[in-house]
């Protein structure tokens, strides 16, 4: 390598050293043979470097070079020189060196180098570098108009990419940015006042644009800003400078005109009407919130209703179908419009239909029946439930969207959400309903005795903001009874009268003990041992329960210890006998189902197959697992004729198989109409006149196939269909 003779490098050899590292980067200076001293050392750092590089570089800005990230040397004006090889950082991993030239033979080569630093190169080069700016954007976090720096000197980069305040750059745009961004959309850490009233103002009055589905109620965006930037000064773009204005410059009239009105906010004046669209749903004691979105592409389009998980079994489908009132008139067209044409045509013009049930349907009842009512009654079309229920094609915003939470103020916790009640709680699937517990977070109450003491048809408790209702119970659970709480009202009726019964038991156990032994020896009862479901295994145990249900009447709950205490001594004098009689009548209720079922697991003739499809349904709805709870006293007291009705029809049947294929279509017909309607619901669960046609099914059956036998009720075809009417 040629000899130099500059005065740095001269330096240099006087102090031994090789100009190899910048000392202030943290970079290394070591000795010129091998960066040790005659001590064997590391050479101590310079402090002569810096200055020294920093002094050359104002002559060698052409020879500064970055290493690419292939590995290569990038220098100024594009080109690509290779360090010398002679030197000893022919092989450095620096990413900046500076050259005291840069000589071309078979090639570009740099020669005489040293580290240098970026920072240095910007220093020396201010008047020749070149500054461009990208993306200039609002930052919240700083409160200013931020862009992206890129730094380049003779077409090398020193620096992109690098955040800097854009303000004193373009204060115009970095002005328009801070208004727009900051004080409309609200990307402010710290908000002026006349900015947070005006957001909440605004806020408040969009909730009328969701809840209309509208987007011309609100001035728009470019007005909001229009109206800042006619009343702040030209020269503030930060947050800090705007507060510093507002809180020590501005005068009360400038700060008054900062505030917008609600005249200035609407572009024109909604009609919500009155109570069109409440903020709460009012649904049995209890308050839910209502929230509206208009966004037709979003999951919450239309109306959300808010609902704590330990209400949710208070909410029922059938109040959700009326949505809200604002919503109902766009959602009734939307269900007669949705179903098929030859359904449709009756119910033209649509709006006209419309309108005159908006004038008749009240929210105390299922919307879909009232519906049919009114329409049948309008032009003689009946419309069954199930054809409303396929008519699937409602928007979204015309369904209740459902949102289960932990509570609902504060930070609330979405446990599960969706369109439909039933869909929300299977989700919830595996999830434990957070009910409230006992004032005192006591232990569960259970035992065999009252200790409960006075129970209340129902308790209030804040939860999350708001009252949640809960019903007391107790509960059977074997050899104990325990005081649990509810959420339903017809389940905790349920439960409690079954606890109820179970308290009993343990202060007549004598009693029950050889009422129990009496009814094994019946034949009914050892009947049934031979089947293998949970109605042979629960029949006795069930049996003791009704009749301490029925006999201490309690149909009619028990709330205290002293009540309790009253029942039981006023009926336990006759309790035994009675419960002897009824026990007969219900082993032999139990003898002769088996009978049925004995004839009917036999080999029929294939011509009978209709019939024996049909009996082994009937005997199914009428043997419920749970019969003995199930099925009200009074028909329990008819069995005996509904099942002779069933013994007249295996009679009869072998001269008359075409008659009875025929009854048993019309018949199937009707079950088919309950079963779907039920959906699996037990008996008890079930609306009041869906059970009633089930009985009344069970009537004509008897009208049809043994009509000697007589009915309890006028029942006919006409009388089924009528009560149908009422589902």
């Amino acid at each position: 390598m040629a000899r130099h003779s500059s005065p740095a490098l001269l330096l240099s050899k006087e102090q031994g050293w090789e100009l190899n590292a910048p000392v202030d980067s943290g970079l290394q200076l070591t000795d010129n043979d091998k960066g040790k001293n005659q001590k064997g050392d590391k050479a101590p750092p310079s402090p002569l470097y810096a200055p020294l590089h920093q002094a050359l570089l104002t002559g060698l800005l052409a020879n500064v070079m970055q290493r690419t990230e292939e590995g290569e040397w990038l220098s100024t004006r594009n080109r690509k020189p290779l360090v010398w090889p002679g030197s000893s950082l022919s092989k450095t991993k620096a990413r900046w060196l500076m050259a005291a030239e840069q000589v071309e033979t078979s090639r570009l080569f740099a020669r005489t180098v040293a580290k240098t630093d970026p920072l240095w190169i910007e220093q020396a080069a201010g008047h020749l570098l070149k500054r461009q700016y990208f993306e200039p954007h609002w930052s919240k976090k700083r409160g200013c108009a931020m862009a992206k720096e890129q730094v380049n000197l003779f077409g090398l980069i020193l620096a992109s990419g690098r955040p800097v305040n854009y303000g004193p750059i373009d204060s115009t745009q970095a002005r328009e940015l801070m208004i727009r961004e900051g004080l409309v959309m609200g990307q402010l850490t710290r908000e002026p006042p006349f900015v947070k009233a005006n957001r909440e103002r605004f806020e408040t009055l969009e909730e009328m644009e969701h809840k209309l589905r509208r987007r011309d109620i609100l001035v728009d965006e470019e007005t909001r800003v229009a109206f800042y930037d006619a009343r702040l000064p030209s020269d503030l773009h930060t947050v800090a400078g705007l507060m510093n204005w507002y809180s020590k410059q501005a005068s009360e009239e400038q700060k008054t005109a900062l505030f917008m009105d609600e005249s200035f906010l609407l572009s024109r004046s909604p009609d919500l009407g009155n109570d069109q669209f409440p903020d709460q749903l009012k649904l049995d004691g209890l308050r839910l919130p209502l929230e509206y979105s208009f966004d037709p592409t979003g999951e919450r389009d239309g109306v959300t209703l808010i609902v704590p998980l330990a209400a949710l079994n208070q909410v029922s489908e059938a109040r959700l179908d009326w949505l809200v009132p604002g919503l109902l008139r766009e959602k009734l067209e939307a269900l007669i419009r949705a179903l098929p044409k030859s359904r449709r045509r009756n119910f033209v013009p649509v709006p006209d239909y419309v309108r005159a049930l908006m004038d008749i349907l009240t929210p105390d009842e299922p919307l879909l029946p009232a519906m049919t009512r009114e329409l049948q009654r309008m032009t003689g079309i009946r419309v069954e439930l199930e054809e409303w229920q396929t008519a699937t094609s409602l928007p979204d915003h015309l369904r209740m969207f459902i949102q289960v939470v932990d509570r609902v103020d504060g930070k609330r916790k979405v446990l599960a959400q969706g369109r439909g009640l039933d869909d929300v709680k299977d989700r919830l699937a595996g999830v434990t309903r957070d009910l409230p517990k006992p004032k005192d977070d006591a232990p569960a109450l259970r035992g065999q005795e009252w200790l409960f003491g006075d129970l209340p048809d129902t308790e209030d408790q804040d939860l999350g903001g708001m009252t949640v209702r809960r019903f007391p119970a107790l509960v059977d659970i074997g050899t104990e009874v325990e005081l649990q709480y509810r959420d339903d009202e017809v389940e905790c009726a349920w439960a409690h009268r079954w606890g109820t019964a179970r308290l009993l038991s343990f202060k007549l156990s004598v009693q029950l003990r050889d009422l129990r032994k009496q009814a094994s020896q019946m034949a009914g009862f050892q009947k049934l041992k031979t089947e293998k479901g949970a109605m042979a295994r629960n029949a006795l145990d069930h049996a003791m329960l009704r009749l301490l249900a029925e006999h201490f009447r309690l149909d009619d709950p028990v709330r205290n210890e002293a009540a309790f205490r009253d029942r039981l001594n006023a009926h336990r004098g006759d309790f035994v006998p009675w419960a002897q009689q009824q026990l007969a009548m219900l082993g032999k209720l139990f003898a002769h189902y088996r009978q049925l079922m004995g004839s009917l697991e036999k080999n029929f003739p294939l011509a009978w197959a209709h019939a024996h499809r049909d009996l082994k349904q009937q005997l199914g709805q009428l043997f419920p697992e749970d019969v003995l709870l199930q099925v009200p006293w009074m028909w329990l007291q008819e069995y005996p004729r509904l099942l002779g009705a069933i013994d007249h029809r295996l009679d009869k049947l072998g001269g008359q198989i075409g008659k009875d294929r025929t009854l048993s279509a019309e018949l199937e017909a009707y079950s088919k109409q309950h079963a779907t309607r039920a959906a699996g619901a037990p008996l008890w669960t079930q609306p009041e006149p869906l059970q009633q046609f089930f009985w009344m099914l069970q009537e004509y059956r008897v009208s049809l196939f043994a009509q000697q036998l007589g009915t309890t009720l006028p029942v006919s075809a006409k009388r089924l269909n009528k009560q149908w009417e009422l589902c």
